[in-house]
């Protein structure tokens, strides 16, 4: 039957509740989630997020300490809500506020010093519980990359014994893990990574900044609340959870099909939609049972409107990645072929290369093949991210294919052997007017001679 393991203890759905035995070698982790203090005065508490500009914060808020544990009804594994921006935004005591749900804040939080396998090891032990770690851009790119995959994935990558047999995966989860930094994330994933478009989708991030009503005395004071009074809520949500897990997809399924319609969600963008859901419907769930004292209904036309904003963001990158080609063309001029095979005639050869060979155009087909690990090389000589410049050109009807078999000297002196290439089709609608060398290439094309 249904039941909620939270720490040492464990819920069943008739309502009771066992005191689990903990393997010697638990981390310490699992001892963070204990409770102490009244629940009145936590609750109370949560009337900060009463005041005005306080959406992004009280975002988080739930997303990690009521929507984390709904997650697995959505269908999706993991994922992450990041919040960047400078010192003072309160962020850090967000996270800390997180915790509070389930157990005492300073054993539950990651701070930068944890090493990788400290945190996966945590995820395992956490579950369906939120992760928070805070300051993670002290982390190297390579680090976060790792971080938001596995999140992501649900589950620790296999390790293979001695015999190459893969041992049994103990380690997995479905969680949310909601992050603090200074700096973007998307941004950090970008440089380091040269296709980070899978971890991308699974990321909801956005800017906060500085509140001047969430500050000082308002922020020492719920910070003591929650250093005294802990562990409270999370028990209660988790007792009423088990004994209603009917009530959780229907109304995930509802929430989340409103955020679609009304952020105009596209289909990559569904994970968005689920971690949304999860953070109204969990708050939606708090306030039911009184644990939170706030508005939940404002965060619904805030989400949808920051998801939009996501997507603008998205956006912008997509016009680079055009422009991106169209500059790449104009550079790699003299390294280009251009081909021709009128009806039953034999190839033509327009264009020779002067330099090395890296692209092939193909004047009767309409379409270019470019060296794969020439582009690649190109593109992160440019600090662009691959995978986003190779996502977008999808997206935008430009890239046919990103591995295609291809031998760039085919039909002419310069046969090479076959190599992964990407295809582009030049009479792409989002190619038009964007540059000099592609347009050049299709004079070439549309007239039976060639004029140069």
């Amino acid at each position: 039957g249904a039941m909620f393991v939270l720490g040492k203890r464990i819920f069943y759905k008739d309502g009771q509740v066992e005191e689990a035995n903990l393997a010697k070698n638990v981390p310490r982790a699992a001892l963070g989630f204990k409770s102490n203090g009244d629940i009145k005065s936590w609750v109370e508490m949560t009337k900060v997020f009463r005041m005005p500009h306080m959406e992004p914060l009280a975002f988080a808020f739930l997303a990690g300490g009521f929507g984390s544990v709904l997650l697995k009804y959505t269908g999706f594994d993991g994922a992450m809500v990041s919040m960047f921006g400078g010192s003072g935004c309160g962020k850090t005591l967000i996270l800390r506020m997180i915790n509070s749900v389930w157990g005492y804040h300073k054993d539950l939080i990651m701070l930068k010093d944890d090493t990788r396998n400290t945190i996966l090891s945590r995820l395992g032990v956490y579950a369906n519980l939120p992760m928070t770690l805070d300051e993670v851009t002290n982390m190297t790119g390579a680090d976060v990359s790792d971080f938001a995959y596995r999140i992501t994935q649900g589950r620790d990558k296999g390790r293979l014994n001695a015999n190459a047999v893969e041992k049994t995966n103990l380690n997995s989860w479905n969680t949310i893990a909601v992050t603090s930094s200074n700096a973007s994330l998307i941004d950090l994933l970008s440089t380091a990574k040269a296709d980070p478009s899978a971890e991308i989708n699974r990321i909801l991030e956005y800017e906060v900044h500085p509140n001047k009503l969430f500050a000082d005395e308002v922020t020492t004071k719920v910070f003591w609340c929650i250093d005294e009074n802990y562990g409270l809520a999370g028990d209660i949500y988790a007792q009423w959870l088990v004994q209603n897990t009917d009530k959780i997809k229907p109304a995930l399924d509802e929430v989340r099909r409103r955020i679609e319609v009304a952020g105009e969600l596209k289909s990559d963008e569904r994970f968005w939609g689920a971690v949304a859901s999860t953070a109204i419907v969990g708050g939606l769930f708090a306030k039911r049972l009184g644990l939170i004292d706030f508005d939940v209904a404002p965060l619904f036309q805030w989400v949808a409107s920051t998801i939009k904003g996501m997507r603008k963001a998205k956006v912008d990158t997509t016009t680079d990645a055009i422009s991106l080609l169209a500059q790449f063309f104009a550079e790699n001029a003299h390294n280009r072929l251009v081909i021709s095979r009128p009806m039953g005639k034999t190839w033509q050869i327009l264009d020779e290369p002067r330099g090395m060979l890296a692209v092939s155009v193909d004047a009767q087909e309409k379409v270019a093949y470019i060296s794969r690990t020439y582009i690649k090389n190109w593109i992160g000589k440019r600090m662009a991210s691959y995978g986003q410049v190779r996502t977008q050109l999808i997206n935008r009807g430009v890239l046919l294919d990103a591995n295609c078999s291809k031998n760039l000297g085919q039909g002419s002196i310069y046969v090479g052997a076959t190599q992964p290439c990407w295809k582009i089709n030049l009479l792409a609608d989002a190619l038009a007017g964007a540059n000099q060398e592609i347009l050049m290439s299709l004079r070439i094309i549309s007239g039976e001679e060639t004029v140069w």
